[in-house]
């Protein structure tokens, strides 16, 4: 009889959990500051990323993407950003044997670099570009559409110091909070 048990369950788990997922998405950037006082507005962001399994219930992902924010300086229009990041993801109630789940609630890390440049209002002058690290935390739950879909909503608190000073900013750290379909090419 266990063995029949032990039969079922393996038949029933999800096989695309070790595939190769790529995602798509969008969202919102909102730059804060180490120290919250910014002159830097939210602005919109988009995402295209790989989630690389090591197991059922963690993950490996990589990200990149693009995202701008507006300045309330009249010198500046605003800033534009391009991040690339490698991180790790756990679900942390995904149960093996339990069957498809329709929310999978997760919590993750992440580092990398971005390269980001700011630009002069009315075309005044040159801008300036910089890169600087990208270390961030994530919270967010992952939707099930369908088969091999998903939709991954996240909120990830990030802290982005600059090597240069970008339209009179020098730390671009924040909040983004951004929505991304995942599914098995």
């Amino acid at each position: 009889m266990s063995f029949l048990c032990l039969l079922a369950a393996l038949l029933s788990a999800s096989p695309d959990r070790g595939d190769l997922e790529a995602g798509f998405g969008g969202g919102v950037w909102v730059p804060t500051g180490a120290d919250f006082e910014t002159g830097l507005s939210s602005g919109p962001m988009f995402e295209a990323a790989l989630q690389i399994p090591m197991e059922l219930g963690s993950c490996i992902w990589l990200r990149t993407g693009y995202r701008s924010a507006s300045t309330d300086s009249a010198a500046w229009d605003g800033i534009s950003c391009i991040p690339l990041q490698v991180g790790y993801r756990m679900y942390p109630l995904y149960l093996r044997y339990a069957g498809q789940r329709g929310l999978e609630p997760f919590v993750g890390f992440g580092a990398g670099g971005f390269f980001a440049w700011d630009e002069p209002a009315n075309d005044d002058g040159d801008g300036v570009s910089s890169g600087g690290g990208i270390v961030c935390i994530e919270l967010g739950t992952r939707i099930r559409l369908g088969d091999a879909t998903f939709m991954d909503v996240i909120l990830r608190p990030e802290w982005m110091p600059c090597g240069r000073e970008l339209a009179g900013e020098e730390d671009l750290s924040g909040l983004s909070a951004v929505a991304v379909l995942h599914f098995t090419p």
